[in-house]
């Protein structure tokens, strides 16, 4: 057998064999939808944001009364409430990870959403404060990953812990 009739041989098998291997990989999730669609899947806040709310869209409102506000940009809507010696981060969206369950945390409903909370205390650092899993519809017929809030937060002091509190206790959804 002559080199280009054994070149092409084999080429003929090695591409009979690439797509038979593609033909048997499942399709990239399609029909997921993931990353910040949280805001087209639910019809969350239902409870009406009072002025100088902050609103997360498709999914909440709180007040950061005083205290600084900074809007975090990437997959997911994020807010940055900054205190004196206290900080929270919310994140909203579709493409979170869970948020790990930590000792002491307690499950309560809020508007009716399902939230689990941990207390803050001065000095412990940056921990998952609260987290809810909100029920999402589906978007053009396709399947949508539930979107998730997380709040990471820290306090320095009672005073900030206190003040976190408070900006924890307006969320609304």
């Amino acid at each position: 057998m002559s080199d280009l009739k054994r070149v092409l041989l084999l080429s003929g098998m090695l591409l009979a064999a690439s797509s038979c291997q593609d033909a048997s990989e499942p399709e990239p999730a399609q029909h997921k939808v993931v990353g910040p669609a949280g805001a087209d899947v639910t019809q969350r806040p239902e409870i009406p944001p009072s002025r100088g709310d902050v609103v997360l869209e498709g999914c909440c409102s709180f007040a950061p009364g005083d205290h600084a506000v900074e809007e975090l940009f990437g997959d997911f809507q994020g807010w940055k409430v900054s205190g004196d010696s206290f900080e929270l981060v919310f994140s909203y969206g579709a493409s979170l990870e869970p948020a790990p369950d930590l000792p002491g945390s307690s499950r309560t409903s809020i508007d009716g959403v399902r939230v689990r909370s941990t207390a803050l205390k001065p000095g412990t650092g940056e921990i998952p404060v609260l987290t809810a899993v909100l029920d999402a519809s589906s978007l053009d017929g396709l399947e949508v990953v539930d979107p998730r809030l997380t709040v990471f937060g820290q306090c320095e002091s009672e005073s900030g812990c206190a003040d976190a509190r408070l900006v924890l206790d307006s969320l609304r959804f």
